[in-house]
């Protein structure tokens, strides 16, 4: 006798276990749901209870007005900023280090190129008064308002400077160890006379030459003329002191034509030692005989000549 029930795999035990399998299929799709709804309400209910034991709330977590916004019952804690680092202080005795940014470079600026120096040398001096020309007038002061005029003009472009600016005694020496020690380009002595070179009526310009010959009787009419040689420092110039008394005569002639300059050469003791280009300067009695105001404007005429001797003779 079979008992009976269902066997396994037979078509009422598929149903079955279908039934079996929906019914589970239904509560936990419920279960699930319950579960999640749970643990959706789990914040609110955290925000609504009290805080636990020892919870704080930091200050600028939220705000509302300057003041903090914390939920009810937390303990409101400010947090203090951190304070400044306080500024380096070296020890006793010992300098602090400073870094120095470098100071940008300075402005490039090209050299002033040096100027010329031109040496004046106003003759005699002191009780040495030279010639005597018109009116008694000495040729040391003629010389020395020359060199006076000469140094305004002059001065304007060149280093301009002076052997004597005043009436004072300079040996021949001491002029032209001024020259040297100045180191001058040029110079240029100035003089005046009683018209003793013949042909000359107004200015010579004279340049050291230790052979050049000239008559006894020129020597002892021409006051501190030696015709004895002398080789010093001036030997070694002779062709430059000679091209400047070229172009000093030329622009004389330009400016004073009435004044009909010629150049010499002699054996010269006051240039014999100038260890530059030099030249003697002389006006003759017939350029001075003039008043004062009319040898003002000649002598303005002559530093005009000798200034555009000078710009020619050193290229400017």
């Amino acid at each position: 006798m079979r008992t009976q029930g269902t066997t396994a795999g037979s078509p009422r035990a598929s149903a079955a276990m279908a039934r079996r399998s929906s019914r589970v299929g239904f509560h936990g799709a419920v279960l699930l749901t319950c579960l999640v709804a749970a643990l959706a309400a789990v914040p609110f209910a955290a925000a609504e209870s009290a805080p636990p034991p020892g919870s704080v709330w930091q200050s600028g977590q939220g705000s509302q007005g300057g003041a903090p916004l914390a939920p009810e019952g937390w303990e409101v804690v400010t947090i203090p900023k951190e304070p400044p680092v306080p500024a380096y202080t070296p020890p006793a005795g010992q300098a602090a280090q400073v870094s120095v940014l470098p100071e940008p470079p300075p402005e490039i600026v090209p050299p002033t190129p040096p100027r010329h120096r031109v040496m004046l040398d106003p003759g005699h001096g002191g009780a040495d008064s030279g010639a005597v020309l018109n009116d008694g007038l000495p040729e040391k002061d003629v010389a020395l308002h020359l060199a006076a005029k000469l140094n305004t003009v002059l001065g304007q472009t060149y280093e301009a400077a002076l052997t004597r600016g005043e009436d004072i005694a300079v040996s021949n020496t001491d002029r032209a160890g001024k020259a040297n020690n100045a180191e001058a380009g040029v110079f240029l002595s100035l003089h005046a006379a009683m018209g003793w070179t013949p042909g000359s009526s107004g200015i010579t310009v004279w340049v050291h030459d230790p052979m050049a010959g000239a008559s006894a009787t020129m020597a002892e009419d021409i006051p501190g003329i030696s015709h004895t040689p002398w080789e010093s420092q001036q030997s070694a110039h002779v062709v430059r002191s000679s091209a400047l008394a070229r172009l000093i005569l030329r622009n004389i002639e330009l400016r004073i034509p009435e004044s009909r300059p010629r150049t010499g050469a002699l054996p010269l003791p006051l240039l014999a030692g100038v260890d530059c280009p030099a030249v003697i300067i002389e006006l003759e009695e017939k350029f001075t005989r003039r008043p004062w105001a009319d040898m003002d404007a000649a002598m303005d005429l002559l530093a005009q000549a000798l200034s555009d001797s000078l710009a020619e003779y050193f290229g400017e």
